[in-house]
């Protein structure tokens, strides 16, 4: 019996190629290749609507303009100033007044995990590299972080940076940072609240960028060396130009 059910399955089987009937999901997904062009195409073009989406984002917060009309403002009652229309107008000044400039590191963190889907989607379409997505577990951190770095960020732009409040339509750092700023301001003083929010924010940069404080101390490290052990090359080649 154990003779029998060993060559009932066809040799091609085993190499995926030719000689195998079987059809399903098991059967797609351990050749993997025939379910690869739909994933592709479909996960593609979500990576294409994301770019575009971005760059629409991008645009209405770089042309914001305080006579456009928005969530806290009625507007100039003038042509529209925003690249993006009614829609960027709103956009922007909604985001402003809720984070304040510290808005853009959404915008960085967005490129990065732009970046970072379009390297695992290039991957997923290579045969025989496994597509897994991540375990909601594994993006806790990721989440933690962002939400600490726009706190820390919000904070010390509102205790710091409040000159920026006459481009803002809100205080600077919008809402957020209010909030937490003068809270921190009150129990901590602006000293400490500096402290504080600065050792957040270099705990958050890691989290949420996915890189190591220390991997980047060893890259500064290497490229300080490397150009120690350059000029001494120099100075030894000239030493010997010297002497002949």
């Amino acid at each position: 019996m154990r003779h029998n059910l060993a060559m009932s399955f066809p040799l091609g089987s085993l190499s995926g190629s030719g000689g195998s009937t079987a059809e399903g999901p098991d059967s797609a997904s351990a050749s993997g290749t025939s379910l690869w062009p739909f994933a592709w195409q479909r996960r593609g073009l979500g990576l294409v609507l994301g770019a575009a989406l971005w760059l629409l984002c991008a645009l209405a917060l770089w042309s914001h303009h305080a006579g456009d009309p928005g969530f806290s403002t009625s507007g100039a009652h003038g042509p529209l100033h925003n690249r993006v229309g009614v829609v960027g107008s709103w956009l922007s000044d909604l985001g402003y007044f809720v984070l304040g400039y510290s808005l853009w590191w959404v915008m960085l963190v967005a490129a990065r995990q732009w970046l970072a889907a379009l390297a695992a989607r290039l991957r997923a379409a290579t045969p025989g590299v496994p597509a897994e997505p991540p375990h909601w577990s594994q993006r806790l951190p990721f989440w933690l972080g962002l939400g600490l770095l726009l706190a820390a960020s919000t904070s010390l732009e509102w205790t710091r940076l409040y000159g920026l409040e006459a481009r803002l339509p809100g205080p600077a750092g919008g809402v957020l940072g209010h909030t937490l700023g003068s809270l921190s301001m009150h129990f901590l003083g602006f000293a400490g609240s500096g402290v504080f929010w600065i050792a957040c924010l270099v705990v958050a940069l890691p989290l949420t960028l996915q890189f190591s404080w220390m991997s980047v101390a060893e890259a500064i490290g290497e490229r300080i060396d490397g150009l120690r052990e350059r000029r001494q090359e120099r100075r030894e080649i000239e030493e010997d130009q010297r002497l002949g």
